[in-house]
């Protein structure tokens, strides 16, 4: 998980756990599985966002095939 200090940490730690959860979910369900490395970036500037890529308001998270990008996860 990378953020900048603009990002609450109280919502990455709710991540971080709700990713344990998921995990947890999913080797109930479908048993022992492989786990692929997966990187969630979160942009404190919504300049920095739009640089990879995404101009429109209407997007604020994309999956770029390795790593999940949302932007405007401030602390406010």
């Amino acid at each position: 998980i990378f953020y900048d200090d603009k990002i609450d940490l109280e919502h990455i730690d709710k991540i971080k756990n709700t990713i344990d959860l998921a995990e947890d979910l999913t080797e109930n369900v479908f048993g022992d599985f492989k786990k692929e490395p997966l990187k969630l970036i979160f942009y404190g500037e919504e300049e920095k966002f739009k640089i990879d890529g995404f101009n429109s308001d209407l997007v604020q998270a994309y999956f770029d095939g390795e790593n999940i990008h949302i932007k405007k996860f401030l602390k406010e």
